[in-house]
């Protein structure tokens, strides 16, 4: 069982989420997560996820399946000030906003 815990600055449970360990959901790989600003971004197999608190619960609210050619869920996930950083097993790329 895979659990997400999102805590405030003064360390109290915001939000939460759990998953079965290779569901398929964003939460069923746990590494490779990448946090920008209030949101958690998660490579899958179908692209880019973005993850945000919703009333205690950590939920999946956007997908980017244009992304899906360059992630999977084995990748990794870096935020920068040029765009999102992708890293594989052989790889680095950018993806930027056009």
């Amino acid at each position: 069982m895979h659990q997400y815990i999102l805590l405030s600055a003064q360390g109290t449970v915001e939000a939460t989420a759990q998953a079965e360990q290779h569901d398929g959901s964003w939460l069923g790989t746990l590494p490779g997560k990448g946090a920008a600003g209030s949101w958690l971004f998660a490579p899958t197999d179908d692209g880019i996820v973005r993850v945000e608190p919703q009333h205690g619960q950590l939920v999946q609210t956007r997908v980017f399946p244009d992304t899906e050619p360059f992630v999977d869920s084995a990748c990794h996930l870096f935020a920068g000030q040029q765009g999102m950083y992708i890293v594989d097993r052989q790889n680095i790329y950018i993806l930027t906003i056009a």
